[in-house]
């Protein structure tokens, strides 16, 4: 955001002085991007430690400024890929911290975009609970075998009415190829 209107706001004027101090000419406005990096963003750049934060902050800085946030200017083509970096922003980009040097480090990223345990187990327990209380269970844990033999003669009832799906084992195998999809496993 930009500092010198920001200042004008909040009455900070002591931050002229500190700017000129460093150089500022009044004409010039000042702005300030900051980043929030958290533990699991900067282990996956390889960084774990204050020294290696040290060595690491340019390839850092520049996959905050390049990869995961860029300004630029709507040149009317459809592919905003294409749009090119504003003047402004790519100043920001080739901004250089310490020797200016890159250690080649990139993010590594986990792509299986898998749900994790507590998204599986409290959505399922919630949908048995559900089944339970609909068809009159007292206990949840007993109506776990009668869910998945109503749920398979469901299937079965609604894969013969159904244009899309040839069987229950069809439409089993079509949605397990778009969860695949989804969580960015490899097709059997």
């Amino acid at each position: 955001y930009n500092k010198t209107v920001e200042i004008k706001k909040s009455n900070k004027e002591f931050f002229k002085e500190i700017w000129k101090k460093a150089g500022w000419d009044e004409s010039q406005e000042v702005w300030r991007i900051e980043f929030q990096l958290r533990r699991e963003f900067l282990t996956s750049m390889s960084t774990t430690s204050m020294p290696d934060f040290s060595q690491t902050v340019n390839d850092i800085w520049r996959y905050c400024t390049n990869d995961w946030l860029r300004l630029v200017i709507d040149n009317g083509t459809e592919n905003r890929s294409r749009w090119p970096t504003d003047e402004l922003w790519q100043g920001i980009q080739d901004i250089r911290f310490g020797d200016g040097s890159f250690t080649g480090i990139t993010r590594s990223v986990d792509k299986s975009r898998l749900p994790d345990d507590k998204q599986i187990y409290l959505n399922g327990i919630g949908i048995i609970i559900s089944y339970a209380l609909k068809n009159g269970h007292k206990e949840i844990w007993k109506a776990t075998d009668r869910f998945l033999s109503d749920a398979i003669r469901f299937l079965d009832d609604y894969t013969k009415r159904s244009p899309i799906y040839r069987d229950s084992k069809d439409y089993i195998k079509k949605k397990m190829d778009v969860k695949r999809a989804r969580f960015n496993i490899k097709p059997e």
